[in-house]
């Protein structure tokens, strides 16, 4: 239960704070060993400058690693749910990917429903923007839905059913 607990606090501060002095202590072990012919002082502001350009450019969302965004299509097919669950009042549209099975993305919109029953076709291209760190993905938000780019959903999720072997968030 305390692991969790912390998961709710930000821990880039006490790295930074804990990781300086250690940072800065290995910069002078290894110019004293080294037997190079900077003084204390300087080891120490350049090793402190180059810490905190490092810390900022990986962990702080400046360098390229936090928040890159790609715009992804799949194709998906897409079925409107007779009855709105959960207590919503707008239709349900799910849409499935064709890629990946087992992988689909629910909205409450009744424009977005309207718009798909004038489709020739149960498959459509979709459009999502997704925003990783890492390598990870954080999250994903529909742009395009076999053409219509704006719908105001009352609510959204995603999800999976049984164990699928390949995600498209991969």
């Amino acid at each position: 239960m305390p692991m969790v607990f912390l998961a709710y606090f930000d821990v880039r501060p006490v790295l930074f704070i804990g990781g300086l002095p250690l940072f800065i202590a290995l910069c002078l072990v290894v110019c004293w060993y080294a037997r190079a012919g900077f003084g204390k002082w300087q080891v120490a502001v350049f090793a402190a400058v180059i810490y905190s350009v490092l810390f900022a450019f990986f962990l702080t969302g400046v360098g390229p690693f936090v928040g890159r965004k790609q715009i992804r299509e799949y194709l998906m097919t897409w079925e409107i749910r007779p009855v709105p669950s959960n207590g919503m009042k707008e239709s349900e549209v799910v849409l499935s990917f064709v890629d990946f099975p087992g992988y689909f993305v629910g909205e409450f919109s009744d424009i977005l429903a309207t718009h798909l029953r004038r489709q020739p076709g149960r498959e459509v291209k979709v459009l999502f923007e997704v925003t990783s760190d890492y390598g990870k993905v954080r999250g994903f938000r529909g742009l395009e839905i076999a053409g219509l780019r704006d719908w105001k959903p009352e609510w959204g999720y995603s999800g999976a059913s049984g164990s699928p072997e390949r995600s498209p968030w991969d």
